[in-house]
């Protein structure tokens, strides 16, 4: 390897700051988390899976799989995960506006009118001038979103079941 090839020892220390990076690497975190927890929430014997081990790409498909997140938010977790590993295994990566597009088409259409829009539907964006940052928010949300109303399901069946036995017992005694 020639001089030219090898990079100077101060080149090799550079950190410069990348608000793109940092955006991606934080919602890739948080959408670990709350698939982690909607897994754990959704298996029933969660332990017997070593869920730390699973990639984050094997992680959303399971949650898919198992219905506790619709299909159409597996394409942005992929993207997510795809663009997050640009950044992680090239180390001058450099986030473009094609990046940008290429998650934001990802999304279910339902998705990308609510990052594109304000509260009462009116649109606030176009595809070419929404931040990243609202992209990856809306992103994360879906899935938290998705998570509460399994959480709030698996409470209502649980009262439910109580109640029907609530029903039983007294129609026992009679």
């Amino acid at each position: 390897m020639s001089n030219e090839q090898t990079p100077r020892f101060e080149d090799t220390i550079v950190l410069r700051f990348d608000e793109s990076l940092q955006l991606v690497i934080r919602a890739h975190l948080r959408a670990e988390q709350l698939l982690f927890a909607l897994l754990t929430e959704g298996l029933k014997n969660p332990s017997i899976i070593d869920l730390d081990r699973l990639s984050f790409s094997t992680k959303a498909r399971l949650a898919v799989a198992m219905g506790l997140v619709e299909q159409d938010a597996l394409p942005p977790l992929v993207g997510l995960n795809a663009l997050r590993n640009k950044f992680a295994h090239k180390v001058d990566y450099n986030f473009t506006d094609k990046d940008k597009a290429d998650l934001l088409n990802t999304m279910p259409r339902y998705v990308a009118e609510v990052a594109l829009s304000d509260g009462d539907g009116s649109d606030s964006y176009t595809r070419e001038n929404v931040p990243l940052e609202r992209i990856l928010r809306v992103l994360v949300c879906l899935i938290e979103a998705r998570r509460r109303d399994f959480v709030e399901g698996k409470k209502a069946e649980e009262a439910a079941v109580k109640r029907l036995r609530e029903v039983l017992d007294r129609d026992k005694r009679r």
